[in-house]
């Protein structure tokens, strides 16, 4: 082999190198709203956007009841970091695990409720919400009031919770406080919130 082919070889293979290495070292694709819109249309779920007091949180539920019970799929922690010492300027999620769940799940009667800051960003949007605060009275308080604007909306009198991750630990406070949840279930559901901070070595919460 010539040495001019020789090194058009090493070329390409350097811009191999390149690519797969930049590809490696790009941030994940967080999703979006029109994500989430577009996963919602296969299982005729709508939109919603639930204004709070701090966040407008992100919703898909169906255009009509057919029970009076409602269950409820609330997302995990998203991408909440970027590495395990660099937030990320949003929580929304790459994979976002509950709202797969909910989209199995056969009951006509569902909803995937996600976490504040997720999908859609509002001035009260602070990192320690995805962070050290993740279960603060001010979070909790907007999870419970988005439940209740998803119950009203089509007169459902009770709800079933499921929570991956992190939203396993916030079902479980909201629950806590409500009168109205009739199951609650959590997957991977982060309930020993120091055990979780020092397997990961997080901040405490």
């Amino acid at each position: 082999m010539g040495a001019k082919r020789r090194g058009g070889l090493w070329v390409l293979w350097a811009g191999l190198v390149v690519l797969l290495v930049g590809g490696c070292a790009s941030a994940p694709r967080q999703l979006t709203l029109a994500d989430l819109h577009q996963r919602g249309i296969p299982a005729g779920l709508e939109m919603q956007r639930l204004s709070g007091e701090l966040f407008t949180l992100v919703a898909l539920a169906p255009p009509q009841s057919r029970s009076k019970v409602l269950r409820v799929y609330i997302e995990g922690d998203g991408l909440a970091w970027r590495t395990r010492h660099r937030l990320s300027p949003h929580p929304s999620p790459v994979v976002p695990t509950a709202l797969n769940l909910m989209l199995l799940d056969p009951t006509p009667d569902k909803a995937y409720l996600a976490r504040p800051c997720q999908y859609l960003q509002t001035e009260a949007c602070h990192p320690k919400y995805w962070s050290t605060h993740l279960f603060s009275e001010e979070v909790i308080a907007e999870m419970s009031r988005a439940l209740d604007l998803l119950k009203e909306r089509e007169g459902y009198t009770h709800m079933e919770l499921v929570g991956f991750s992190g939203g396993g630990g916030v079902a479980a406070l909201v629950s806590a406080r409500r009168d109205d949840v009739i199951g609650l279930m959590t997957v991977a559901g982060n309930l020993d919130t120091d055990a979780v901070c020092r397997l990961h070595g997080l901040m405490p919460l």
